[in-house]
């Protein structure tokens, strides 16, 4: 092809990609996990200590913390060394940090955020030039177009986490790795132990590269034959970028991150991972098929078919480049396999780096083309290409709660998966217009993230405080409405999966962003019932003998409500005597 027409083409292409992500992901609020890893990182680069939560390496985080520094922000003393670990004060430090700084906090976040655009966007790249490489240019733009409409690619590009960016190193040093099986020069050397040490700096998952070395290494000892010794500096490299990214003197904290990491590998027997939740399903030690399961419903299905289509030639191209895909196909099954034995399973985020290597293995395709069918593969293959298109633009702006058709979409992924998969806090700006839009009397609310409510201007009244919100007033005219997070609904990190089984019976007014499910209770009973049952659980008794007032009002012959609202005012009284 032209190299100037290839490369408007990657420009147009890299250009579309911007547009979703600044104006899909760059929109929302933070995410769970991000005003943390602002905070921290920005905490490393002014003190060089690295031994505050040092559960994951510091590297991404650092380089999202770089693009603060000219606003001078102010560092918030980190909790008394005792919680330095994961731990909840971890998120509150982060929430101070980023809501009760000297600047704005969607400015802070959009600068954070920025970095990990960048790295992406350095991913895009070489999987186009790795594509080229092996299937020719051709197969280098299509496996660039799967990568840059993805909406799980799209949805982690524009937010400041670590999930992309151990990714991109994981897939640079594949990449290297594999040009050193080619070439066993200096450079490839050094740019091989150069990815690693960055893999390693960045997640605590990058570890997975050791034993993907291993079974390449065994794959080319034949072919390494005298240059062998050369492979001796790619951990040497690595170890001294991982000094130079903590220093000497706080390279304890890389060793007592990877100490965290171990013991919970290890030590799994006694100890049990975070509760997930699948399909309706609870568990604390995970699922061998969960994995799988997120694969198959998160991703495109136009994505599966091409990989179908791959698989189906699988034996021809084990034949024919074996010696070159070997470098694309063990990266992703020893990725895969490592994630699905792990206890953590939050997301398909920790299985996102294997997304790069089969985009690449997919640009396979265009290449195993036979020539007499060339004309009805092309047009088999646009229009998966137009349908996948579709996929991207239709979940915009929500591209982190995509699912695909197998179960209808995204208004059905709360029934299978939550979490980081669909809710991740990041819609409560969107919260925020609707509110605006509707204004209603009142709102209870039961929000699943670390966004700020009082920053946004939400006012009403948290289901899982103890505080007693004077926002709520039921004498006001008007709608009283309930938002409750998937994440809460389906009764995760609630410590009682049934918390709120009670609600899923109602139709929700609206689902917002897919991830903050609304409902109108201003003549519901049963709905202020319920929560007032839930505020006694959380010692909330002045909010309790609200909304079962408030049921009464509604039906005074609610016997429930009425027994329950004579208990709570005489255990009151008593309390007072």
């Amino acid at each position: 092809m032209n190299k100037k027409i290839v490369a408007e083409i990657i420009i147009i292409i890299f250009i579309a990609f911007g547009l979703q992500v600044a104006l899909g992901p760059w929109k929302k609020c933070a995410v769970y996990d991000e005003p943390h890893y602002l905070a921290i990182g920005y905490y490393n680069i002014k003190t060089g200590d690295f031994n505050f939560a040092p559960h994951n390496p510091p590297l991404i985080r650092i380089l999202s913390a770089l693009f603060l520094l000219p606003l001078n922000l102010q560092v918030i003393e980190p909790p008394p060394e005792k919680l330095r670990e994961q731990s909840p004060e971890i998120f509150a430090y982060g929430m101070k940090f980023l809501y009760h700084n000297s600047t704005d906090a969607d400015k802070i976040l959009l600068l954070g955020r920025i970095p990990v655009f960048i790295l992406s966007l350095i991913l895009g790249f070489f999987i186009f030039k790795w594509s080229s490489s092996i299937y020719g240019e051709k197969a280098g733009l299509f496996s660039l177009f799967l990568y840059c409409f993805s909406p799980n690619i799209i949805a982690y590009s524009g937010i400041a986490t670590t999930d992309l960016g151990v990714g991109v190193f994981i897939f640079l040093y594949g990449y290297f790795f594999w040009r050193f099986s080619v070439n066993q020069n200096w450079v490839n050397t050094i740019f091989s132990g150069i990815s690693f040490g960055l893999t390693l700096v960045s997640k605590t998952s990058g570890i997975v590269l050791v034993p993907i070395s291993v079974f390449l290494i065994i794959s080319e000892y034949k072919k390494l034959n005298k240059n062998w010794w050369k492979l001796i500096f790619v951990p040497v490299i690595a170890a001294f970028v991982i000094v130079l990214s903590y220093g000497i003197t706080g390279i304890s904290g890389y060793f007592k991150g990877l100490d965290i990491i171990f013991s919970s590998i290890f030590l799994k027997v006694k100890k049990t991972g975070a509760p997930n939740f699948l399909m309706e399903s609870y568990s604390t030690k995970g699922w061998w098929y969960y994995f799988i399961i997120a694969f198959l419903i998160k991703t495109p299905i136009a994505t599966i078919l091409f990989l179908l289509w791959s698989l189906l030639k699988l034996k021809n191209r084990v034949r024919k480049l074996w010696h070159l895909e070997k470098f694309i196909i063990l990266p992703f099954i020893v990725f895969f396999a490592s994630a699905s034995i792990s206890q953590t399973q939050l997301g398909l985020r920790y299985i996102l780096p294997i997304y790069p290597f089969l985009f690449l293995w997919l640009g396979g395709i265009i290449k195993f083309i036979k020539p007499i069918r060339k004309k009805n593969a092309y047009i088999v293959i646009t229009i998966f290409c137009l349908w996948y298109l579709y996929s991207a633009i239709k979940i915009f702006p929500h591209h982190l709660a995509y699912f695909n058709e197998f179960i209808g979409g995204p208004k059905n992924g709360y029934k299978y998966l939550v979490d980081s998969n669909l809710d991740w806090g990041q819609d409560l700006k969107e919260l925020k217009k609707y509110l605006d839009k509707k204004k209603p009397a009142n709102l209870v609310e039961c929000y699943f993230g670390q966004g700020d409510r009082e920053y946004y201007g939400i006012k009403g009244q948290h289901i899982l405080t103890p505080v007693c919100s004077q926002h709520v007033d039921y004498s006001k005219k008007g709608k009283n409405l309930l938002a409750v997070s998937a994440t809460y609904l389906q009764g995760l990190y609630l410590g009682d999966i049934t918390a709120f089984d009670w609600l899923k019976k109602y139709e929700p007014l609206e689902k917002i962003g897919y991830s903050i499910f609304v409902y109108d209770m201003t003549d519901n009973a049963d709905i202020h019932y319920n929560l007032g049952k839930m505020f006694l659980r959380v010692n909330n008794t002045d909010a309790a003998i609200r909304e079962l007032k408030e049921a009464l009002r509604i039906n005074p012959n609610y016997r429930e409500a009425h027994y329950i609202l004579t208990i709570v005012y005489q255990q009151k009284k008593m309390g007072r005597q």
